[in-house]
C-alpha cells in the first residue's frame, strides 16, 4: 500500500509540475515547487550517504535482498541515488516547466499584439535598401 501511494503521489506531483496548460497553479509557482524540493533531496541524500552508522537497522534484523552488498554500502548507494539523480530530475522538471512558462508567455504576447490591431502603424526607424 505504501509503495502504491508513493507512486501515485509522485505521478500527481509531476503531472502538476509538467502540465503545459496555464491552469492554476501558475507556471512560475510550478517551477518554485520543484526548486523547493531540491534542497531537501540534496541534504537528505548527503546525510544518508555520509552517515558513519546504519540508519536502517532493520537490515541487520531481517536481512536484505542483495546479500553481496553490505547494509552500509546499500545505504550509501541509496543516499547517492537520492542526492544526485533525484536532484537532477528535479532540475530537468523545473527546466521543462520553465519552457512551458516561456511558451505561454510568448503566446500571450503574440495574442496581445494581434489584439492591438494589424492596422496600427509600427513606430520606429524604417530600413532603407541601397
Amino acid at each position: 500500500m505504501m509503495n502504491w501511494s508513493m507512486a501515485i503521489d509522485g505521478l500527481l506531483f509531476w503531472w502538476l509540475v509538467l502540465d503545459p496548460r496555464p491552469a492554476p497553479p501558475a507556471p512560475g509557482r510550478r517551477i518554485l515547487i520543484v526548486i523547493a524540493a531540491i534542497p531537501p533531496q540534496i541534504i537528505l541524500g548527503a546525510y544518508i550517504f555520509f552517515t558513519p552508522h546504519e540508519l536502517y537497522p532493520i537490515y541487520s534484523i531481517c536481512g536484505h535482498a542483495f546479500t553481496w552488498i553490505t547494509p552500509m554500502r546499500d545505504q550509501q548507494i541509496g543516499g547517492l541515488l537520492l542526492w544526485i539523480p533525484g536532484s537532477m530530475m528535479s532540475v530537468i522538471g523545473a527546466l521543462i516547466a520553465l519552457r512551458h512558462w516561456m511558451r505561454l508567455s510568448a503566446r500571450s504576447r503574440l495574442r496581445k499584439e494581434r489584439e492591438r490591431g494589424a492596422g496600427t502603424p509600427v513606430t520606429g526607424a524604417k530600413a532603407t535598401v541601397s
